[in-house]
């Protein structure tokens, strides 16, 4: 399979209904956000950031709360700000993805995988992929943006099964949606190790 381009929400959206019928499976759809932008200010508020547009539009148009795609987790209650709360609040009593002291600024955890730790760039607003048990250092750069980390993954999702060459698929993933060289996120999703 030699990727043309990448997949349209709607088409992931699509694939995922078809992949995974009934409600039995509501993790796994591609479903409109219920969330208001007064919500997304009373979180940005609480962290002390302002989300990138990119983002902000992103979580406004796909409900997150309760969404696995391609191995990437990005809530699981039904509450995704209150996950983004939990994840990105700087509390010395409790371990945090950063690791000690205060949670780097530009930063914030937005999803994981078993092997990643799926981070938002709040300046330019592109999506990074740090190594479990790795420092902000290691993080790569997988996506321009938000929409463009959905559409890889659904890409990567759905085609995987179809192609003969994981590697070069995911290497196709990776360039199409400004992922930088270097990072083995694509290849482990594609290979459905991650």
């Amino acid at each position: 399979m030699r990727l043309e381009s990448l997949l349209a929400p709607d088409a992931i959206a699509a694939g995922l209904d078809a992949e995974f019928p009934g409600d039995e499976w509501s993790g796994y759809h591609l479903r409109p956000s219920t969330l208001r932008p007064e919500d997304l200010e009373e979180v940005d508020s609480e962290l002390g950031v302002r989300f990138p547009m990119s983002f902000r539009q992103g979580v406004l148009r796909w409900d997150f709360g309760d969404l696995s795609l391609g191995n990437v987790w990005f809530g699981s209650d039904g509450d995704y700000l209150g996950m983004l709360r939990r994840e990105n609040v700087s509390d010395p009593s409790a371990p945090r993805w950063w690791g000690s002291g205060e949670r780097p600024s530009s930063t914030l955890l937005i999803g994981a995988t078993d092997g990643y730790l799926v981070l938002l760039e709040l300046v330019s607003g592109s999506v990074l992929a740090m190594p479990r048990g790795k420092s902000i250092e290691a993080a790569n750069q997988v996506a321009a943006n938000i929409e463009l980390l959905i559409r890889g993954l659904g890409t990567i999702f759905l085609g995987r099964e179809g192609s003969s060459d994981p590697r070069q698929l995911a290497s196709e993933i990776a360039a199409a949606v400004d992922g930088r060289a270097g990072s083995a996120f694509w290849t482990d999703l594609s290979l459905g190790v991650s």
